[in-house]
């Protein structure tokens, strides 16, 4: 059963290799790793290329357990532009794509999800955030999980945190469809207070890390590039449940994540940068608009507290831009 693991790089050449070293160590081996760039320039390509070869011999990580020793090198890859990618099947482990233009997760991860599509010889594809590190387990228990409930067309990892390894960031999320907003579900729990007896509901898998079904995904479609980033995956699995799909954590596959490196976190307030925060903000009136209509009103409603904090912040300037971005909607 091939899988395909589709991962996206913008600028963060350091932690996908380091994510790539775990994923190489995964105990199930039936996959191949298509690795879209759409970074702004050559830089970070020219850098995942160079640890193919065995030329960077050092990652600095916090899971030294997992990617260490480093993979032997050379690695077999191939380096291709996107129209190459679709217009043709490869047969290397690693797939180094470069995007035409950066159109943000959903547009990235869909280069891959067309090439699966378009090769047609897969089960899963799973969509890992290159901010993670995963347990050499991870991708084999959640395709045993899959298998073994054939109704669940997507699946979503444990998420640990990155720097605190034994607390939960999520399981998955819950969502409030009244103010169209989304949490973490059990997150900041130490993974002793998991009750594994127990059938956790989730509404949507977390987009770090989460397994689609072939049969899910010819009937769902891609994701949706309306959103640049955040309510990817809200977004889908509302379309997979209106076609009676299932949407479950999987609890044993364990992944690490960088919370917040993929969006630039400011690290001392422990909030999202203000391109974060603002487009966490816009995707969330394109979901309104698209897929939760009746709620209209009081999700905007809600933006009203979303003024107040940042002003309360002292984020008068974010604040402006949360109006522009409301009166920008209608």
């Amino acid at each position: 059963m091939k899988v395909y693991i589709i991962i996206l790089n913008h600028k963060g050449w350091k932690d996908t290799v380091e994510c790539l070293e775990s994923v190489l160590k995964s105990t199930y081996k039936n996959f191949q790793l298509l690795l879209v760039d759409n970074s702004p320039n050559n830089e970070d390509v020219e850098k995942m290329i160079e640890w193919c070869n065995g030329g960077i011999t050092q990652i600095q990580t916090l899971c030294n357990s997992i990617v260490y020793p480093l993979e032997i090198k050379p690695i077999a890859y191939r380096y291709l532009t996107e129209e190459e990618l679709l217009n043709g099947k490869f047969k290397e482990q690693l797939l180094i794509i470069k995007a035409e233009n950066n159109c943000g997760y959903a547009a990235g991860n869909n280069i891959g999800l067309q090439y699966a599509l378009k090769s047609d010889d897969f089960k899963y594809c799973w969509l890992l955030n290159n901010d993670t590190v995963i347990e050499p387990t991870a991708l084999e228990n959640a395709i045993c999980f899959m298998d073994g409930n054939p109704k669940v067309g997507l699946g979503g990892s444990r998420l640990m945190y990155y720097d605190r390894p034994d607390v939960v960031q999520g399981i998955g999320g819950s969502f409030n469809y009244c103010f169209s907003v989304g949490n973490h579900v059990l997150d900041n729990i130490s993974s002793e207070q998991i009750d594994f007896d127990k059938e956790y509901h989730i509404d949507y898998p977390i987009g770090a890390s989460m397994l689609i079904s072939k049969e899910c995904l010819v009937e769902i479609g891609l994701l949706e590039e309306r959103y640049f980033l955040f309510y990817e995956e809200i977004d889908w699995a509302v379309r997979a449940r209106k076609v009676h799909f299932d949407i479950k954590p999987i609890l044993k596959s364990i992944v690490y994540h960088k919370e917040g490196a993929t969006i630039h976190k400011e690290e001392k307030e422990y909030i999202k940068s203000e391109f974060g925060d603002l487009m966490s903000l816009s995707s969330r009136l394109t979901f309104v608009k698209k897929l939760n209509r009746k709620n209209m009103a009081t999700t905007y409603l809600g933006f009203v507290g979303v003024i107040v904090n940042r002003i309360r912040r002292l984020q008068f300037k974010r604040a402006i831009k949360v109006v522009q971005l409301i009166v920008k909607s209608f």
